[in-house]
């Protein structure tokens, strides 16, 4: 989620402006579940100029539990993120943006974190992205991602896609790991219905320990507007 389906820039002759509504049994993020395993909501609002510049919110109901790993981050996650795309040719985009993650009723003393990312597509079917940290996590070093997501519509607002990715940090105690989706997905009017099984490597136990890293099938329904 979430924050990370950004919204291509230059869709609108002046700008407009797209808000979205989700219910999800679960809130998984680079294969990590954010609330525990639990049923929780997201909300977004996007904005879109004909410039290329473009802008967003992200809310979320959160439950991640305090452990060694990190602190309790509280019962929501407040998120933004302002960036800038363009088209090239045909058949190509990319589009540049940077992150705030924030937790405001987290336990945490230092609990946001910035992150800058850069995607690529290839019409509607390729997403190449990177993100970069210099605080992930808001652990006090440095990481990275890159991800390689594929679509293939199958008629009639259906669509299949699937992602990997690797997280690699420069912190020694948390291992890099792969992390990874498969689902499909169907569009009817302003609904959008959702089955996706998540799973990670074993390494991303050294992140958020075995509970919260293991696999498991995810379903949701967004509203947009």
């Amino acid at each position: 989620m979430g924050i990370l389906a950004m919204a291509a820039g230059g869709t609108a002759a002046a700008g407009e402006v797209h808000g979205y509504l989700t219910a999800a049994t679960d809130y998984v993020f680079r294969g990590v579940s954010q609330s525990d395993e639990q049923p929780t909501w997201q909300a977004g609002l996007d904005y879109a100029h004909s410039s290329g510049f473009f802008a967003g919110l992200f809310a979320a109901g959160i439950d991640y539990p305090a452990t060694r790993f990190r602190a309790d981050t509280g019962d929501v996650e407040l998120d933004a993120y302002l960036g800038y795309g363009r088209p090239v040719g045909r058949n190509f985009a990319w589009e540049l943006a940077l992150f705030r993650y924030s937790f405001p009723e987290s336990d945490a003393n230092d609990k946001d974190y910035d992150e800058l990312g850069l995607n690529f597509y290839y019409r509607d079917s390729i997403r190449f992205g990177a993100t970069v940290s210099n605080d992930a996590r808001s652990g006090g070093a440095s990481a990275w991602t890159a991800e390689l997501e594929l679509r293939r519509p199958l008629g009639h607002g259906v669509q299949l896609s699937g992602m990997l990715g690797r997280y690699t940090f420069a912190r020694s105690d948390w291992k890099d790991y792969l992390y990874w989706d498969l689902g499909v997905s169907a569009t009817k009017g302003p609904w959008t219905f959702d089955l996706r099984w998540f799973d990670t490597s074993d390494e991303a136990e050294t992140l958020a320990g075995p509970y919260l890293t293991r696999d498991r099938v995810v379903a949701s329904v967004t509203i947009g507007f």
